[in-house]
């Protein structure tokens, strides 16, 4: 979790609405759909409601080789 909460500070995506949410109340804050968990990860609750986890640029090439590279959670064989 430490490199994801890391890599929000340097993030473009990400580092306005990270260091705002832990600053502001979120309903007061134009990042209201950002919610950061108990676990320090940032969230956004998009226009239908679903709850997604935000992932810093730098982090996102990693994971979609491990879940590519995985072959029980991998989208296909090979």
């Amino acid at each position: 979790i430490k490199p994801f909460t890391e890599a929000y500070t340097r993030d473009p995506d990400f580092c306005q609405a990270f260091s705002r949410t832990k600053k502001e109340e979120p309903h007061e804050s134009k990042y209201r759909a950002y919610r950061i968990a108990s676990n320090g990860l940032l969230y956004f609750k998009d226009a239908d409601k679903n709850i997604r986890l935000c992932i810093p640029a730098s982090r996102r090439l990693s994971i979609i080789a491990a879940v590519h590279n995985n072959p029980l959670e991998s989208a296909h064989a090979g």
